[in-house]
């Protein structure tokens, strides 16, 4: 799923780092050029308006794959990862948040797709507030 973070503040944030502590898998930032070519959506960086996106894999190999997969594995790519415990996204589920307009049901729904994380603990993202991010994420 596609979540924007176009209004989100820091205790919004702070709500998201409490859920995602101690967890099992790993959160990659990486550049639109992996992600629109691994979902196969021609407009995705329009969509994205030219921002990173943030990806949940279940681990570093499947990550390296699309990677080598697309010759774009580089220190420029992967921004930063943690460990948390999901997947790859598929395309219909990337599409589907498109269609939500309100930022509160954006956010509702991201930390509703969270809450199982909750009884892990590990010391997350330090992601400025003040930027627009993409986050996408899979649910099991």
């Amino acid at each position: 799923m596609i979540f924007d973070y176009k209004y989100l503040s820091s205790k919004f944030f702070s709500k998201i780092r409490i859920i995602l502590k101690k967890s099992l898998a790993k959160l990659y930032v990486i550049k639109n050029k992996c992600v629109r070519n691994l979902l196969k959506v021609s407009n995705f960086n329009l969509k994205l308006k030219g921002k990173n996106a943030i990806i949940f894999a279940y681990n570093e190999t499947q990550l390296l794959y699309v990677f080598k997969y697309l010759n774009l594995f580089t220190s420029n790519n992967i921004v930063k990862f943690v460990y948390l415990n999901n997947k790859f996204i598929s395309k219909n589920e990337s599409l589907d948040l498109f269609k939500l307009k309100s930022t509160d049901a954006v956010r509702l729904n991201l930390l509703n797709s969270l809450q199982y994380l909750k009884s892990k603990f590990l010391n997350i993202l330090k992601i400025p507030q003040l930027r627009m991010l993409k986050l996408l994420k899979s649910k099991k």
